[in-house]
């Protein structure tokens, strides 16, 4: 059993759960083995996998500086 969910609902999702997004990059990388009918030429230009970098509401206030 397998399940995608695209790259908007994950961002939403996250959104959503106060999540402060840094980053978003999509990678040529098939690390599942799941797009194996991807032409070989073709690999480069479709995303086969993604990463996000983001911060919770307490990783936001730790290094803040507090002035007084």
């Amino acid at each position: 059993f397998a399940r995608a969910w695209t790259l908007g609902e994950v961002i939403t999702a996250l959104l959503r759960a106060d999540l402060q997004l840094e980053a978003v990059a999509e990678h040529p990388v098939d690390w599942w083995g799941g797009h194996a009918d991807v032409r070989p030429d073709q690999r480069d230009r479709i995303p086969l996998s993604f990463s996000i970098v983001g911060r919770g509401a307490a990783d936001r206030t730790r290094g803040r500086i507090r002035s007084g």
